[in-house]
Formats: C-alpha cells, sequence, structure tokens
C-alpha cells in the first residue's frame, strides 16, 4: 500500500518489478500487476491517503497486505480493519506494516502493539533502529551519513526516528522527556480503588491493587478540588480519564483511567460519586470531545457544580451559558507552554 502513487507510490513500483518473475504484467489504470503462471496472482497498489477513506479497500480474497507507513488516525484504524475483514474462509491473512511511530500513542500501539490492550491475538512485532542501517552492521550508510541525519532531529523525534520506539507525543516537541523523567521519582506511590456510586449513601470506595482509580492524596476538608474529564469512545479503545487536583497548590490528588467502560457509565458511575467524594469538586468536563456531550447530560440533572462558560450567539445576539470546556487552537498551546513551563521549574 503506496502513500501515494505520484511521489513514493513510484518508489515502491520500482521495487516490486525487480523482485517480481519473469513475465509478469503491470497496470497502470487500476495500478496492479499480474504475475504469471503457476501463480496468476495479483499486486494492487492503493493511497491509504486518510482523505480517500476505508472503503476503497473493499473487496475480497486477500491473501496478504502490506501498509507502508501507519494510516492516521480513525480513518487509518478504519483501513486496517477493513483489510483485516478482506481475509478468505480457511485461509490465513497475513498483515505488514512498516512505519516510524511519530504519532504517539496511536491506534496501532493500543490494538497492535501494546501487550495490555492488543485487539488481535496473532500480532509480531519488531523494532529496527537506524543503527541497523549501518555498514557496520550490514546495511547500506555510514556512521557519518547516520550522524548527518540524526544532527536535524529534535530531541522529541531521536527516539522515534532513531530508536524506533513509541512515546506519549512522539514526533511532537512540546514537552521534554528527560525533564518529565526527572519529575516521576517526585511522585508519591498511589493507592488504588474501585470507586462505585450508591443513591442513598454517596460515593463508595474499596481498595483493589489493580483498580482503576489512584489516590494519591485523601480529601481534606478545608480544600477545595477541581477534576478535568475527557471522554474517549468506550469499550477497547481511547482511555477515559478523571484527574481530580487540590485548587489550593495545585497537586494532582487522584486520578481514574480506563478504557473499559462506556461515556454514559463513566459519567454516573466514576465522574459523579469521584466529585462527590473530594468535596463536591468543580468538574471541567471537555465538550468537544467525541463524547464530552454525553459525559454533561449525565452529569446536569444531577450535580450542581459544572463548570460553564459564556458564549456569544451571532445569530441571536444574545450571550448563553455552555456546559464543559471547549479545547481550540487559541488555548491548545496555552495549556502546553502551561505544562512545559512547570516541567522546566521542577514543579
Amino acid at each position: 500500500m503506496a502513500l501515494d502513487h505520484l511521489s513514493l507510490g513510484l518508489v515502491m513500483r520500482e521495487k516490486l518489478k525487480a523482485m517480481l518473475p519473469p513475465g509478469a504484467r503491470e497496470y497502470r489504470q487500476p495500478p496492479m500487476f499480474v504475475l504469471p503462471k503457476p501463480w496468476e496472482s495479483e499486486i494492487h497498489l492503493k493511497s491509504a491517503d486518510p482523505a480517500a477513506g476505508a472503503e476503497k479497500f473493499q473487496g475480497a480474497g486477500l491473501l496478504a497486505a502490506w501498509l507502508d507507513e501507519e494510516p492516521i488516525g480513525e480513518n487509518g484504524r478504519q483501513i486496517f480493519h477493513e483489510i483485516n475483514a478482506r481475509r478468505t474462509p480457511g485461509i490465513p491473512l497475513h498483515i505488514f506494516m512498516t512505519f516510524t511511530p511519530l504519532q504517539g500513542y496511536s491506534w496501532s500501539y493500543r490494538e497492535l502493539w501494546n501487550p495490555e490492550t492488543r485487539c488481535f491475538p496473532d500480532v509480531e512485532t519488531f523494532v529496527v533502529t537506524q543503527l541497523d542501517a549501518a555498514i557496520s552492521h550490514g546495511g547500506f550508510w555510514t556512521d557519518k551519513e547516520l550522524k548527518d541525519f540524526q544532527a536535524g532531529y529534535t530531541e522529541a523525534e531521536w527516539e522515534a526516528r532513531v530508536m524506533g520506539t513509541y512515546g506519549i507525543l512522539a514526533g511532537s516537541c512540546y514537552f521534554s522527556k528527560k525533564l518529565i523523567e526527572e519529575q516521576k521519582p517526585k511522585c508519591e506511590t498511589p493507592k488504588r480503588y474501585d470507586i462505585s456510586h450508591s443513591a442513598i449513601s454517596g460515593p463508595q470506595l474499596k481498595e483493589n491493587p489493580s483498580g482503576s482509580l489512584r489516590i494519591y492524596r485523601p480529601p481534606l476538608k478545608d480544600r477545595k478540588y477541581i477534576m478535568g474529564v475527557d471522554s474517549a469512545s468506550g469499550v477497547g479503545r481511547d482511555y477515559s480519564v478523571a484527574s481530580v487536583w487540590d485548587r489550593k497548590d495545585l497537586a494532582l490528588v487522584a486520578e481514574w483511567r480506563d478504557n473499559r467502560v462506556y461515556a454514559h457509565k463513566f459519567g454516573q458511575d466514576t465522574v459523579l460519586p469521584l466529585a462527590q467524594h473530594y468535596s463536591n469538586a468543580l468538574i471541567v468536563p471537555e465538550s468537544n470531545s467525541d463524547h464530552g456531550g454525553t459525559i454533561i447530560n449525565e452529569l446536569r440533572n444531577r450535580y450542581h457544580n459544572i463548570y460553564r462558560w459564556r458564549k456569544w450567539n451571532a445569530v441571536k445576539r444574545v450571550y448563553s451559558m455552555e456546559f464543559g470546556w471547549r479545547t481550540l487552537g487559541t488555548n491548545r498551546m496555552a495549556i502546553y507552554d502551561a505544562i512545559s513551563k512547570a516541567l522546566r521549574e521542577g514543579q
């Protein structure tokens, strides 16, 4: 699967032609090769451009598929699942994907790489570094050429491009991994719990070494708390997170993180009791996430302390009060800058 036909696609086409047996026929439209007898197999080249959609991968009778670079975002995930569904009954389907992990903890990390969240049972993973491409390791590049490549990489790109490893933000350079690692030893070891809600007795906590709730500091009577809430897609997908912060010293006092709960259950069974446990904390749900509206609907008639902001309606020419926080391009960088500053100052 070439990224496109006009640049990298031409490179992949020539590499394929060099490996094919004599007598193979090449077609330009649609881009494909047909092998001679006794194989008579077909090799199709398709673009994995996210804008093209997953529909072009619908078809039957696939024996193998190779994705050169990880398709981006949710559409990339749909492309992979579309290919996986096109197997022939009784015949194994082999899918190969070669890429540099520059998208952070993307869908491929969750569904293919990480053993804790992996969706597929028969996955083999391999790491290839730039060092493996050195002449001294049987590759093609001299040590000087590799140093020239690496001289242009930022700190954030280094591990992804050189060592082939996933990172929190991978190729993004908002935070220094070195500074994050320096702060980790300062963090307290939390106790882990399960949390539930009872209409009669309120929030219920039960200690559990593998519970989704981590408590660093129990609630104090004279403190006020704020809770950030980000709901993800649900079971087996990205993680839903609720984090509680002490408003006096901005310390993280509790965090709930799991990807085994649906959005409405997350709101009523986790967010609500956790906020009540921490002195009726101010809940700030992100309203522009995929399921932020679900969380708000679960809470707005059952809980009084939800963040609201004034929104100007240009049609009605009036202000309205909207629930939740909207992360936009105009305020996202301010958030990144605040975290970077806190890391530099050792907070």
